[in-house]
C-alpha cells in the first residue's frame, strides 16, 4: 500500500512540472490517539490551483494515510496557495520528510530551479506537556512584493504551542547569498535598498529548541531523554520575493497604508467553534488604486470587499480547530498605470494569531452597582467576583469573562466563557 501511494505522488509531481512552484510552509500536529502519528499540514503555492506535491518520507520507516487538499487563497495569474493535510505514522523515534520533484517559477534572479526542503519532528509523548510534540507555527504568502529602493521589514508570525524557543535561519538555495537580505533569529527579515529588480527564491529554516530536559515516551512505553538546548523539530518556509521600484517609499502614497480598524501586527484574535470571526482590513493610498487583499492562513477563510478600499476576512473554525492557534498574514494590493504598463504594489505584510477556543456559552448576570462608573465596576469588581464563584463551582481556573454587550439603562449584561467539558 505504501509503495503504491508514494508512486502516485511521484506521478502527480511529474504532471505538475509545467505549473511552477512559488512556496511552502509546514507544521506537525500530534494525533490524539497515538504518539507515533502526526497530522502534517503543509501549504503549497503554485502558479495556478489544483496540485498535489511530492512530499515524501526520507526513509522506509514512515507511511502516509488520508490526504485532504483545501484552497487557502489565490492571486489569479500569479499564484494559488492550497493546504494539504496528511496523516503520517512513524516507526522510529522521529519523522523526516522531504519536498522535491518540483520546479520553481522561471526567471528567478538567484538562479534557483529545483525545489527541495526537509522537515522533521521527534515522536513520543512529552513529560512536560502530557502530549506529543508540536512543531513551530508560521505561515507565509507564496509571493511577496517589496520596493527595491526602500527599506523593507518582514516579520514571520512564529510561535510554538509547547513553549519551546523558536529560531529562524537563512537556508536559501541560491548559489550566491543575497547580500541585501538579512534574516534574524527572531524570524524577522530586513531588506536593504539595492535597486536590483527581479524575483528571488527565499528559504528559511524554522526550528524549536528545548528550554529544559524533556522525556519522550512512545506507544510501547519506551522512553528517552532530550536535553535542554536540543532541537526537537524543524520545518522550512519558502516563498518568492518580488523586488520592484517605487517612486515613493512613504506608506500611503504608492504602498497601501493600513488604517483602523485593521488589527495590529502581532495581535491575538479570538474565535469560537462554529461561530464566524470577521476581520476588517482597511487601507488607503493617494497615488495608486487599491485592487484587493491577499492572505495566507488556515484553509476555510473567505474574503469580500465592502467598498471604499475596505475588506473583510471571515473564518468559521470547526470542531477540529478547537484549542488550535493559527497564524494569518495579509497584504493589500494596489496598481498604477503609466504609458500602457501596469505596476503592482503591496502594503507591508501584517500578521495576526487566531486563537480558537471551544464552544462559546452565554451567561446572563444581574449586577447591583452603586458607583457612577458602572462599566469600571463591572470589569474590575463584578467580573472577578463572578469568575471566583464559577471556578468554585467547577469551571477551569483559566476561564476568561468579558462583557460583549453593555447598556447602562438595562440591568443585564452578558459574559461569555468556554464550556469546560470541551477542553482538549
Amino acid at each position: 500500500m505504501r509503495a503504491c501511494y508514494l508512486l502516485l505522488l511521484w506521478l502527480l509531481a511529474r504532471g505538475c512540472r509545467a505549473n511552477r512552484f512559488t512556496g511552502t510552509s509546514l507544521t506537525f500536529d500530534p494525533d490524539k490517539n497515538s504518539s507515533q502519528v502526526v497530522a502534517v499540514r503543509y501549504k503549497l503555492g503554485f502558479e495556478s490551483c489544483r496540485n498535489l506535491s511530492a512530499l515524501n518520507c526520507t526513509t522506509d520507516q514512515c507511511q502516509f494515510n488520508a490526504v485532504q487538499v483545501r484552497r487557502v487563497d489565490e492571486n489569479p495569474g500569479e499564484w494559488c496557495q492550497e493546504e494539504v493535510t496528511a496523516y503520517v505514522r512513524g516507526e522510529t523515534s522521529y519523522i523526516d520528510l522531504s519536498l522535491s520533484g518540483l520546479q520553481w517559477i522561471a526567471g528567478l534572479a538567484n538562479n534557483v530551479s529545483d525545489v527541495y526542503s526537509v522537515s522533521y519532528t521527534k515522536l513520543g509523548k512529552r513529560n512536560d506537556t502530557g502530549r506529543s510534540n508540536v512543531s513551530p507555527r508560521t505561515t507565509m504568502l507564496p509571493v511577496l512584493r517589496v520596493p527595491g529602493n526602500c527599506h523593507s521589514y518582514i516579520r514571520l508570525p512564529t510561535f510554538d504551542p509547547d513553549g519551546d524557543t523558536v529560531t529562524c535561519d537563512d537556508n536559501s538555495q541560491s548559489y550566491v547569498p543575497l547580500p541585501f537580505l538579512h534574516v534574524h533569529k527572531n524570524c524577522s527579515i530586513n531588506v536593504d535598498p539595492h535597486g536590483q529588480e527581479g524575483s528571488y527564491a527565499v528559504e528559511l529554516f524554522v526550528d524549536d529548541k528545548l528550554c529544559a530536559d524533556v522525556e519522550l515516551t512512545n506507544d510501547q512505553g519506551e522512553s528517552h531523554i532530550l536535553y535542554r538546548g536540543s532541537y526537537i523539530s524543524a520545518t522550512s518556509v519558502q516563498f518568492v520575493l518580488k523586488v520592484g521600484a517605487n517612486a515613493s517609499c512613504q506608506p500611503g502614497e504608492d504602498l497601501p497604508l493600513f488604517v483602523k480598524p485593521t488589527p495590529k501586527d502581532g495581535e491575538h484574535l479570538y474565535a469560537f467553534v462554529d461561530q464566524t470571526l470577521y476581520i476588517p482590513i482597511n487601507a488607503t493610498t493617494s497615488r495608486t488604486n487599491i485592487t484587493g487583499v491577499l492572505f495566507s492562513g488556515p484553509a476555510g477563510i473567505s474574503k469580500s470587499g465592502t467598498g471604499n478600499d475596505d475588506f473583510v476576512l471571515a473564518y468559521t473554525p470547526g470542531p477540529d480547530d478547537a484549542g488550535q492557534r493559527h497564524a494569518l498574514c495579509f497584504v493589500v494590493q494596489a496598481q498604477a498605470s503609466s504609458n500602457g504598463s501596469v505596476s503592482e504594489f503591496q502594503s507591508p505584510m501584517r500578521c495576526v494569531i487566531i486563537v480558537v477556543d471551544h464552544v462559546l456559552f452565554g451567561l446572563t448576570a444581574k449586577f447591583t452597582l452603586r458607583s457612577l462608573d458602572s462599566r469600571r465596576d463591572i470589569d474590575k469588581v463584578a467580573l472577578p467576583q463572578l469568575k471566583r464563584e464559577l471556578v468554585k463551582r467547577g469551571l477551569p481556573a483559566d476561564i476568561s469573562l468579558r462583557v460583549v454587550e453593555f447598556n447602562e439603562s438595562l440591568p443585564l449584561d452578558y459574559a461569555h466563557f468556554p464550556n469546560p467539558n470541551l477542553n482538549g
